[in-house]
């Protein structure tokens, strides 16, 4: 950028031009000005008037159940947790049993692995466990737990069907 594109600068005005600091007006000589019009104070409301006559709702608190809820659906949101949960919603099991259930049903894992996500669901309050002799047995803690399994299964297995299977099921 040359010299010629640059913006104007401001030029320097000279000292001397400036107004005399003894020109200046001392502050006893000032004289108060009497306006016309209303007051200063009266233009300002008073205090009760800046309150709206009908203040903002409260918020109201947020549903405790909807956090719970979504640790549900994340809970189930594991394809072993969740196939874990079907097994046992046919009944009671132990760990060995619900590992052979699992590669029966096409989902081969691990022993260990099957006690991490039991883990996970006695922790959620989804299964619970008793011991009998040597084996833990594992069960639904309620029936609620299979209404939601069976319901996310039949949801999605009704969302993968065509379009025009869903018409003709009414929905």
């Amino acid at each position: 950028m040359t010299v010629e594109e640059r913006a104007p600068v401001a030029e320097h005005v000279p000292v001397e031009e400036h107004v005399p600091v003894e020109e200046h007006v001392p502050v006893e000589e000032h004289v108060p000005v009497e306006r016309s019009g209303p007051a200063a104070s009266d233009l300002v409301p008073a205090a009760p008037d800046l309150v709206p006559a009908d203040p903002a709702p409260a918020v109201p608190d947020p549903d405790p159940a909807v956090d719970t809820a979504a640790g549900l659906l994340r809970v189930l949101g594991a394809p072993v947790r969740l196939a874990l949960l079907v097994e046992l919603s046919s009944g009671a099991r132990c760990v060995h049993e619900l590992v052979d259930a699992l590669y029966d049903a096409g989902r081969p894992v691990s022993q260990p692995l099957v006690s991490q996500h039991l883990r996970v669901l006695r922790t959620s309050r989804l299964v619970t466990a008793t011991r009998a002799g040597h084996e833990v047995v594992y069960a639904l803690a309620d029936e609620h737990v299979g209404h939601v399994v069976r319901d996310a299964l039949s949801h999605a297995r009704h969302a993968r069907q065509p379009d025009s299977d869903k018409a003709s099921d009414g929905h």
